[in-house]
């Protein structure tokens, strides 16, 4: 009989790799949140809000009766909580509901992290403009406010002084939160370790290094990153992972490495975003998206160790804010282009499937007349972006760099950023 997996909320790779391994995959999401053709790689698509898990066992308990899932699986943010509640309603093996609600509020992270002495780092969960002003003072230096639980870099605020008190703490109100996690500024580059694991067995893959903007956001990764094969991160990579719970699937734990050593940011219990699995792909030959499925069904093993063969680097194509009135370049034949239809609704990051044969890709995901946000997320800088394999991270960085500078946006500021 078929593999049977249940996933909630994710993206059309997950599907396709169910297809090829012969897994029936029964998909569970929203309305617009996903492209209907879809529907052709699942077994069946079901509508129930992707956060909520007493909702989803309303919807796939039948289905489970007949024919037991055998894993419930969540390649994206939203449904990570509720994948794991479902998992845990219907006695389905996989990571608890404790590690993924410990991994997706940051203060209960960040208090389990202090307890168990791994790379302490001074916070508060602050609810007002005072309680983070008392909390910078007693701190004596910079503080990085930040949502509880929140992905993706969103309303991220460095606090250096009352002013930024003041503007820090009115941007979360006017977010809609009534809380947020207060801590220490940690200085240094900032890393992923990306790893996957089964039974317990966590296998450390690759560092990644990031590289961001002036208000935190991702705009790039390469891998390997620095501190690849580093002892003392690799050594506290496995710690967090263990204390945390995870004992399979992937996992992408963020590290800055400071002069005292690497310090944990976050971490969580899938796949990193903005195209790392690609770069993991080119650089250890290792499919994420494929091993979510294959490995804890027994249908693949899972490596004892892995070597990288060369470096892969992704940058994201971040145009002037406004609306697009041109595009130029890259040189015709330089590079593989990729673009998305006028009106084409995207879903996560486009192309990386069908640039995966490529040294050097370009994917762009917008055309003449769409409208470029103010990049203050990483949920902002879907523009596209620029993908290169090399000898090393430093030839697959430049690369990159060097395609970008081809590459040239005419925007004309909207009305609404002209008074802004």
């Amino acid at each position: 009989m078929k593999h049977r997996v249940l996933m909630v909320g994710g993206g059309r790779d997950t599907l396709l790799y169910g297809r090829e391994l012969g897994v029936d995959i029964v998909l569970v999401n929203e309305p617009g949140r996903y492209d209907p053709d879809w529907a052709r790689y699942c077994e069946t698509v079901l509508h129930a809000p992707v956060a909520d898990s007493a909702a989803i066992v309303d919807v796939v308990a039948p289905l489970h009766r007949q024919r037991p899932f055998e894993r419930v699986i969540s390649p994206g943010e939203l449904g990570l909580v509720s994948a794991a509640e479902v998992a845990e309603a219907l006695g389905i093996p996989g990571n608890s509901a404790r590690t993924a609600r410990l991994l997706k509020d940051k203060s209960l992270t960040r208090a389990m992290l202090n307890e168990r002495g791994l790379g302490a780092v001074r916070y508060r969960v602050v609810g007002s403009a005072d309680e983070l002003r008392r909390f910078q003072a007693d701190l004596g230096g910079p503080v990085i406010l930040k949502p509880v639980a929140e992905a993706a870099s969103l309303h991220v605020h460095l606090v250096t002084d009352a002013a930024d008190v003041e503007a820090a703490w009115a941007a979360q109100v006017a977010a809609g939160y009534d809380r947020a996690l207060a801590e220490e500024q940690l200085v240094g580059p900032e890393v992923s370790v990306e790893s996957f694991s089964l039974d317990g067995r966590h296998l450390l893959v690759a560092v990644n290094a990031k590289t961001l903007n002036a208000t935190f956001v991702e705009t790039g990764h390469t891998v390997p990153g620095p501190a690849t094969g580093d002892p003392e991160l690799l050594a506290l990579a496995a710690k967090v992972l263990d204390a945390a719970g995870i004992v399979e699937g992937p996992a992408h734990t963020e590290f800055v490495l400071t002069a005292h050593g690497p310090r944990v940011l976050e971490s969580h219990n899938r796949m990193g975003g903005g195209g790392i699995r690609e770069l993991v792909r080119r650089v250890y030959g290792l499919n994420f998206s494929r091993m979510t499925l294959s490995v804890p069904l027994g249908l693949e093993p899972l490596p004892i160790a892995v070597s990288p063969t060369g470096a892969a680097a992704i940058r994201f194509l971040i145009p002037p804010p406004g609306t697009v009135a041109a595009i130029e370049g890259p040189p015709d034949g330089a590079v593989a282009v990729r673009r998305t239809a006028p009106g084409e609704q995207v879903f996560g990051i486009p192309g990386l499937e069908e640039l995966s044969g490529a040294q050097v890709g370009v994917q762009f995901q917008m055309n003449p007349g769409d409208v470029v946000p103010a990049v203050r997320s990483s949920l902002d800088k879907r523009m596209g972006y620029v993908i290169a394999s090399g000898v090393d991270a430093v030839d697959a960085a430049h690369r990159c760099e060097q395609v970008m500078k081809a590459i040239r946006f005419d925007t004309v500021p909207t009305p609404e950023q002209q008074e802004s």
